[in-house]
């Protein structure tokens, strides 16, 4: 549900808005915990060095998200490299925009499920290992090592039934001694559920999900943020 842009502008509008918002309301609202967690997906590289330093120093006396961690010099481990850290990061991104429009996490499970019907059939055939390396029903959303090992398959380099690893999970799932991964994958295997993540990121907020997470003025705060970002 995320759109993704140029990394730095996607960093940017996330960093400006999020602190707009705490801005706004700091004694109630720890918006400016979660800015930590767009900036490890956007800043891969030292490039992204002083946004980091501006994130920590923002949000350093807020109590973080799972995903928002990191010392505050950035280093090779401070980026979300994980395909679930990722793909955790974009649910909680969504749940914080969410938050700030004031939707409740009921409602933004509802738009999910009504208006983002390719994703969610993406994800209905998505799983992800111990390791937090994705597998994928489709192959518009494979993980990274699921398409290069199927690409290996393909060129005779594994067993033929590695080009379809998605058929090697359902054959896990119905009989887990039936398949040796080769230590490519570790299971158990977990489904991505992104209604209970966008619930569970609203939670770590100590929100009630049920609940209106955020004031009727959040619109102006949003306008605030698109300003601050053209000045």
């Amino acid at each position: 549900m995320n759109v993704e842009v140029a990394a730095p502008v996607h960093a940017a509008i996330s960093a400006a808005v999020v602190l707009t918002a705490a801005e706004r309301t700091p004694e109630r609202w720890a918006f400016r915990g979660m800015v930590r967690t767009p900036t490890r997906k956007d800043c891969l590289t030292s490039e992204g060095a002083p946004l980091w330093r501006y994130a920590i120093r923002a949000s350093s006396d807020l109590t973080q998200s799972p995903l928002s961690g990191g010392g505050p010099k950035w280093t090779m481990d401070t980026p979300l490299r994980r395909d679930h850290e990722c793909w955790q990061a974009l649910v909680e991104i969504d749940a914080l925009a969410a938050l700030m429009l004031g939707l409740p996490a009921e409602q933004l499970c509802a738009m999910y499920r009504t208006h983002f019907a390719v994703l969610r059939k993406y994800e209905y055939k998505m799983v992800f290992d111990a390791e937090g390396r994705k597998i994928c029903g489709y192959h518009q959303s494979a993980g990274y090592r699921q398409s290069l090992l199927q690409d290996q398959a393909k060129a005779g380099d594994l067993p033929k039934e590695w080009k379809n690893i998605w058929k090697l999970n359902e054959q896990n799932e119905a009989d887990p001694t039936s398949v040796d991964w080769q230590g490519h994958f570790t299971p158990p295997f977990t489904k991505a559920n992104r209604e209970s993540s966008m619930k569970g990121a609203a939670l770590a907020l100590g929100v009630d999900p049920t609940s209106d997470l955020y004031p009727p003025s959040s619109l102006d705060i949003h306008l605030k943020g698109r300003c601050l970002l053209n000045e």
